[in-house]
């Protein structure tokens, strides 16, 4: 079975812009399979970056949509063209029938099954083929496939009638001195169905009427903001087409629907719906990147998409593990998880597990795809000796808010302290990307958070893997690793360990309290 992924980084662009106007310069046309190279022109082969239901997920409900997210816009008339999407039964190869539907300001496609929905206990194969053709007339550099299994006709989760949750927005609700360059957002407890989520500058024939809309209620003279409404992992957007304004209260309101066609509906202990904030007396805005938006995975200390193992240090201490929620999808063994180690849910090879997972790899390609306004880590990435003397530090182991990124790894030697400094911006991001992994290795190593840096709003991002502290070490932050994470005996860690091809481990001693939203 061909499962083909990429993730594209701004090196692979230039050196295709550069091989481009090579081409350009020796006349050469026509299109380089491989570089994507066609006229000149340097064309991004586009990818399925990832599907719901993730690639051998579990008790899929069989009344829900069957979704795929590419990473570029892409062509709708390629992309609903019978045959491009197709989904079987694996054993039998009898072919669902269904509508597909192109969302295109998500890069989502949507196959909905005929009725009656899919079979119960049945695998099924998806697949996408290189009909799809991206904007810029580039098709996948081969066939998309991926497999899932429905649930047991008696379990509740065989189908899904259960409405979704808002787990939180951002800004909270009554929010002050909200900066001006604030991006609004609201995440749910599983994906939504994007064609019900719009604002009012892309309405659709399917979204007639805008279902998250931005109001300014005060002053009187304050005028409704515009602005684009995007929808990824479990994650609702609006980003205002210019500053807001200061010392203002705005009103925010979102309607929308999950995959199985459940209406979200207030109440309860979830956010208010409408829910208002009151950006600050003065134009201050927020410093860094914005925040990597975590949607469903944000309760979870630990997640991986193999197993988790709480203990297993060489001090062999009992006691929590994990404040917060563990999660295994598809599925994993998970060691010493139970009430005495984990404070939160444990789900493993469930569907909220899955939909977190969605939402991790959503986050993922987020957080490692980011390029604007980056500095580059000098020195094998040892933050110690960085950043002053590449980013105009104040000192070296100080860092502004920001993006920073390795080409090799990002490590904190032994008995390293690094200070994050917000400078008095309690919403300022900080973001550091790896090529390869993020060791914060041996006793010792501390992050400090300064002048209102919050973990909340740092994020550790490795194309490998993670290993985390020591034995009197502290960190800070969520750790987004592709493959596995490892957080060492001793470690005191305000944040979350997030695998999303390997295995968690979180030893003896070590503690990972999951931020406050």
């Amino acid at each position: 079975m061909n499962k083909f992924q990429r993730y594209p980084r701004l090196l692979a662009w230039v050196m295709t812009l550069g091989l481009s106007a090579l081409a350009a310069g020796c006349g050469g046309g026509g299109k380089d399979p491989v570089l994507g190279i066609g006229d000149g022109v340097a064309v991004l082969t586009p990818t399925v970056i990832y599907t719901v239901p993730l690639d051998d997920s579990t008790g899929v409900a069989v009344n829900r949509k069957i979704s795929a997210t590419f990473s570029v816009p892409m062509v709708e008339s390629t992309i609903i063209a019978p045959g491009t999407f197709a989904v079987k039964e694996t054993v039998l190869g009898t072919a669902v029938t269904g509508t597909v539907a192109y969302d295109a300001a998500s890069h989502i496609v949507l196959f909905t099954p005929d009725s009656p929905p899919l079979a119960n206990d049945t695998e099924y194969t998806g697949t996408i083929t290189t009909a799809a053709k991206s904007m810029a007339n580039a098709a996948l550099a081969g066939d998309y496939v991926w497999t899932f299994r429905t649930g047991l006709l008696e379990n509740a989760d065989s189908t899904d009638s259960s409405p979704p949750l808002l787990l939180s927005t951002d800004p909270a609700d009554s929010d002050i001195d909200v900066p001006v360059n604030q991006i609004i957002s609201a995440s749910f407890n599983e994906p939504m169905d994007p064609t019900t989520i719009c604002g009012p500058s892309n309405l659709t024939a399917a979204c007639p009427v805008a279902s998250f809309t931005v109001t300014c209620t005060a002053p009187v003279s304050c005028p409704t903001p515009a602005g684009t409404v995007s929808y990824s992992g479990t994650t609702a957007t609006f980003t205002p087409s210019s500053s807001l304004q200061a010392d203002a209260t705005y009103s925010v309101v979102i309607a929308a629907s999950d995959l199985a066609g459940n209406a979200w509906v207030a109440g309860g202990t979830q956010p208010p719906n409408p829910w208002s904030f009151t950006t600050g007396a003065i134009t201050a805005v927020h410093l860094g990147p914005a925040s990597v938006i975590l949607g469903a995975t944000q309760p979870y200390g630990v997640l991986s998409n193999t197993g988790v193992t709480l203990g297993g240090g060489p001090l062999s201490v009992t006691g929590f593990r994990v404040d917060g929620d563990v999660g295994i999808s598809p599925a994993g063994a998970c060691v010493g998880c139970d009430v005495t180690t984990v404070t939160g849910v444990i789900e493993n090879g469930t569907v909220p597990a899955s939909d977190a997972m969605v939402a991790l790899t959503a986050a993922y390609n987020d957080a490692i795809g980011r390029t604007a306004n980056v500095c580059t880590l000098i020195g094998s990435g040892i933050l110690t000796t960085n950043p002053s003397a590449t980013c105009g530090g104040s000192a070296d182991g100080v860092f502004a808010p920001g993006l920073y990124w390795s080409a090799t790894s990002i490590a904190i030697p032994a008995g390293g302290t690094i200070t994050l400094d917000a400078q008095n911006d309690p919403s300022a991001v900080f973001i550091f990307q790896s090529e390869s992994t993020i060791n914060s290795i041996g006793g010792d190593t501390h992050v400090v958070l300064a002048n209102q840096a919050q973990a909340k709003n740092v994020f550790w991002v490795a194309k490998s893997s993670a290993t985390i502290g020591g034995t009197t070490s502290d960190f800070a932050g969520t750790v987004i690793a592709l493959v596995a994470v490892t957080v060492n005996t001793g470690t005191q860690m305000e944040g979350r360990a997030l695998a999303r091809t390997a295995a968690v481990t979180v030893q003896d001693d070590a503690l990972i309290t999951v931020p406050a939203p």
